[in-house]
């Protein structure tokens, strides 16, 4: 288990050094480290589509399916054995993935955590010599190079644009300046929960049939989002923010 953990962990911290390295990359083309993050939220986007587009298929293929699906319950309604069995056949019959729409989300949920620790601890993961070092020696230009590698947390600051105050590495949580200070984290925060909710929305409109649970986890769903958003980096907000627009109009297409 040990060693095992120990590969998880390479293979995760290689992962992370690939997506520093990809937004060093983008920050050398547009300095701009909010910039950086909605271009590498997008190429993410882009590369998970045939997830996404695969799970948007199942979750519709199991809308078609649910008049057959409670015939069959209402049949077979004392004998659960029997209920599952012929569930199972009308599945397999209709080349039906119950769990299809479950697996791709899971498999994203990587790429969230990994971009929460990346722009926790960003110097870290950033190429630091080289072509593309412009983004880290913009980061540490405040202080000496080795006392931002000890303590990036307290030391080095993610403004949207260089020389601006939209700091993406801190949360509409964390403690601001002023009221006016904190106004751009909020509303970051607004902007994830509308889109969350149009997003929702939009599903809803595209589904025929969507039962009580389905209506309910699409009005948790984005308070959710407005709850953990509020003390998470704003750079990982912004990833929300972005995909949730990338989801929007992927399903409008």
């Amino acid at each position: 288990m040990y060693i095992l953990g120990n590969i998880i962990g390479d293979v995760f911290g290689s992962f992370l050094n690939a997506l520093g390295y990809l937004l060093a990359v983008f920050y050398s083309v547009i300095p701009s480290a909010g910039i950086a993050i909605i271009l590498l939220t997008m190429l993410l986007r882009l590369i998970v589509y045939p997830l996404t587009a695969k799970q948007a298929k199942s979750m519709l293929s199991m809308q078609q399916a649910q008049p057959e699906i409670k015939k069959l319950q209402a049949k077979y309604k004392d004998d659960k054995q029997k209920l599952n069995e012929e569930m199972m056949a009308f599945y397999k019959e209709n080349q039906i993935n119950p769990f299809g729409g479950c697996l791709p989300l899971l498999l994203q949920m990587p790429i969230f955590i990994s971009l929460y620790r990346l722009l926790n601890d960003i110097p870290k993961h950033l190429p630091q010599t080289g072509r593309f070092s412009a983004f880290y020696n913009e980061i540490c230009n405040t202080t000496a190079v080795n006392t931002c590698n000890a303590k990036p947390k307290a030391i080095y600051k993610l403004p949207f644009f260089n020389n601006g105050t939209f700091d993406l590495h801190l949360s509409a949580g964390s403690t601001h300046d002023s009221i006016m200070a904190a106004l751009p984290y909020w509303g970051l925060v607004a902007l994830v929960v509308i889109t969350a909710f149009y997003q929702q929305k939009q599903t809803m409109r595209f589904q025929t049939q969507v039962n009580a649970q389905m209506q309910m986890v699409g009005k948790i769903m984005p308070l959710f989002f407005a709850f953990i958003s509020i003390n998470i980096p704003a750079g990982v907000v912004l990833y929300f923010f972005v995909s949730n627009l990338w989801q929007i109009g992927q399903q409008e297409v």
